[in-house]
């Protein structure tokens, strides 16, 4: 007998990372995007989302919106056709396939987005929302209205071995191997690379600190920052590396962090949003740091024009 096969066929599993799917599902987390729309959703409004895949432009539109969908990915594009068709929403929601087709300023009185792009693989990456926005006069109401980058100091469990020195090993003295792997690293290699913290145990050896505050409500100005800034080490332990993450502020009293979920208290284990990836700044050597002793000192430059970010860390 001729039977279909058990595929899946609705392109959302192609599309988009089992991690994305879940963070589409994370019911605490829509809550508060619905909660900060109901603020600023009419009747009236006109409306252009900036994000992959997001399911927000549905229930905007489900509040009596219109919706312009950016999608330049095609997958994602079949994808959301099928959920704005199933769900009648056709008439509401349009889809725009790039940027340059993205609609005049006139034409809309709202923009909003998580912001979520499946090309992102850091989270400050999805501050391409800021450069799309940044199209529009700054008078056009956006959300969210501000990002801001932060960090905190910790102690892996394990995280830290994918980058230590492999030394001496069944006899054999491999130290040759591991400086020529660092030089490579040194020159190559990111100094922040993403991770899912969730997967790696961590304790905090420091509190959650800001490194900078980014007005979303504002329009990019290609000025280069530059900010620094020590941190005291509040608990004992052995310090490789830096955890760091971005929080979305949806309005002035709801936000959406990409990192931790719960307080960040020295000396205790992290728990760390299961949906996105953090940044990590994994150090050489581990130092033995003592509570007030030691400190942390950071400094973070942005580049605007080529939306190069740049952090350095150290140990004191």
């Amino acid at each position: 007998p001729d039977f279909p096969r058990p595929v899946c066929d609705c392109n959302a599993h192609i599309a988009y990372s089992r991690t994305r799917i879940g963070q589409l599902n994370d019911m605490a987390r829509n809550k508060k995007y619905i909660q900060a729309l109901r603020k600023k959703i009419t009747s009236n409004s006109v409306c252009l989302c900036l994000s992959d895949g997001c399911l927000l432009a549905l229930a905007v539109a489900r509040m009596g919106a219109k919706v312009f969908l950016l999608e330049q990915n095609s997958l994602s594009q079949k994808t959301m056709k099928m959920f704005v068709r199933t769900n009648g929403l056709s008439e509401q929601i349009r889809i725009v396939k790039s940027v340059g087709d993205l609609p005049d300023a006139s034409e809309i009185n709202f923009i909003f987005g998580e912001p979520y792009f499946l090309s992102s693989i850091v989270p400050w990456e999805n501050l391409i929302f800021w450069y799309h926005t940044s199209k529009y006069p700054s008078n056009i109401t956006r959300m969210p209205i501000a990002a801001t980058i932060k960090a905190a100091v910790v102690e892996f469990k394990d995280l830290h071995k994918i980058r230590a020195p492999v030394g001496i090993c069944e006899g054999f003295d491999l130290s040759s191997f591991d400086r020529l792997v660092q030089i490579s690293s040194d020159k190559s290699d990111n100094p922040v690379e993403a991770q899912p913290l969730w997967e790696y145990p961590c304790k905090a050896l420091s509190l959650a600190f800001n490194i900078v505050e980014l007005d979303l409500t504002r329009n990019v100005n290609f000025e280069r920052i530059q900010v620094s800034g020590e941190i005291p080490i509040l608990s004992n332990g052995s310090c490789n590396g830096v955890a760091v993450w971005i929080d979305w502020q949806l309005d002035s009293d709801l936000s959406i962090s990409c990192g931790p979920v719960e307080e960040v208290i020295p000396g205790k284990r992290i728990s760390w949003d299961p949906y996105t990836r953090q940044g990590v700044h994994l150090f050489h050597g581990i130092s033995d740091v003592r509570t007030r002793r030691n400190t942390l000192l950071w400094s973070f430059t942005f580049v605007p024009q080529h939306g190069e970010v740049d952090f350095n860390f150290n140990i004191l």
